[in-house]
Order: structure tokens, then sequence, then C-alpha cells
């Protein structure tokens, strides 16, 4: 009688901890990290203001590379800047710029790294996850027109995750906007690679070169140039 006792309070302490640990990880992948949490909007003016500077700064550039004089060009921006824009105008405007099943993006910048998140519908996905997936990477140009995104960390809610399972929907992402990707480990990091051939990028007919991308504290500096008109 006595071991039935104990097998039974054995049971119990354990379906008791099964059940915590449940709701902790439930919690974990509902919560959001604190970077996103920080970086939604909560004064509408001061965003508007934000979006209007950053969609001033695009159509710059746009009109510069218009110039036939022109032979280099440069677009710097906040993370201010770019999560207002995207919350405001591009989610107004331009709706079919961001892939589906995504939602709310929005991320910080630092001299050595971008934390980048948003909400994702994957309910008909095999992975079944509804919540923020955010990304720590650092991009790099290795060569002219050469990207290459070092992975650190990618977490569903605040869990880092197996790297595999979103590599593979990043992957996916990647392919739906028709990047052209390679993958490749580096000491011990993910490295997803972008290279643009000559005539991929172009404005008027005229190659784009992108020759500089420098990370400051909440800002992005991206120096390039344009060739002569054929």
């Amino acid at each position: 009688m006595r071991t039935f006792r104990w097998c039974f309070i054995g049971m119990v302490i354990f379906a008791v901890f099964t059940l915590l640990a449940g709701l902790l990880i439930w919690y974990a992948l509902k919560c959001e990290p604190t970077f996103y949490k920080n970086q939604k909007v909560n004064n509408r003016e001061h965003a508007e203001i934000n979006s209007k500077s950053m969609n001033q700064k695009v159509y710059a550039l746009r009109n510069d590379l218009r110039n036939p004089e022109a032979h280099e060009w440069t677009l710097e921006f906040t993370e201010m800047e770019l999560n207002h824009w995207l919350e405001i105008d591009i989610k107004k405007k331009h709706p079919g710029a961001i892939p589906r099943r995504i939602s709310e993006p929005r991320g910080i910048i630092r001299e050595n790294m971008i934390s980048c998140g948003a909400k994702v519908d994957l309910k008909k996905d095999q992975y079944a996850f509804q919540g923020v997936a955010s990304v720590d990477f650092l991009p790099e140009l290795v060569a002219p027109n050469v990207f290459e995104f070092k992975i650190f960390d990618i977490r569903a809610g605040i869990i880092s995750l197996p790297r595999g399972i979103m590599l593979k929907k990043l992957a996916e992402i990647a392919e739906e906007l028709a990047f052209p990707v390679e993958w490749e480990k580096k000491d011990g990091y993910h490295i997803m690679r972008i290279t643009f051939i000559p005539g991929e990028l172009q404005s008027e007919g005229r190659d784009l070169t992108i020759h500089e991308i420098k990370l400051g504290h909440g800002k992005i500096l991206i120096r390039g140039s344009i060739a002569a008109k054929k």
C-alpha cells in the first residue's frame, strides 16, 4: 500500500512539472523579444515624421540615380526611420513588398549586429508556429555586390531554435524574393551569401554596384556607384 502511495505521489509530481514545463515553453514561444517590443510604434506623430524622412531619402536616391551625370550614390538612414517607414509607408502603399505570412517587421542596428523580427503565421506549415520570429545577424560586403550574412541566433518567441528549421524558412523567403542565395558554414556560423551578377542591379538601364555597408549605433550607411549611361 505504501509503495502504491509513493508511486502515485511520484506520478503527480511528474505531471505537475511536465505541465509547468509546457506552460513555460508556451509562454516563451508567445513572448516577444525585448528589442521587438521596444520598437513598437507608440507615438504615431513621431513615427510619421520618421517615415516621411525615410521616404524622402529613398526618393532623393532615386532622383540621384536618374541623373545622367551621377557616378556615385549614398544612402544613410536610422533604425527608427526604417522601422516606421515599414510600418506606415510600405504597409499602406506597398503591402505586397513584404513576403506573405510575415507582418510588422522591425529591428535594431548595432555596430556589430542587426537584430530583426516579425510576426509570422506558419499555422498551415509543418512547424505550426504563430508569433514573433527573430534573427541576429551581421551583414558584410565581401566584394562589390556580394553580401554575406553571418547568422548568430534565430528565435521563436524568446526560444533559440535549431538553426536548420529557420534556415530552411529563410531560404524559402529568399527564394520567394528571387534572391540568388548560397549557404555555407564558417567558423561555426551559418553564412547566407547573396551575389548579384552584372545586370541584376540596375537603374534606368545603368548597372549599380554596392561598395560599402557600414553599421553604426542605430544607423546604417550604404555607398555605391552607377555605371555611365550606354
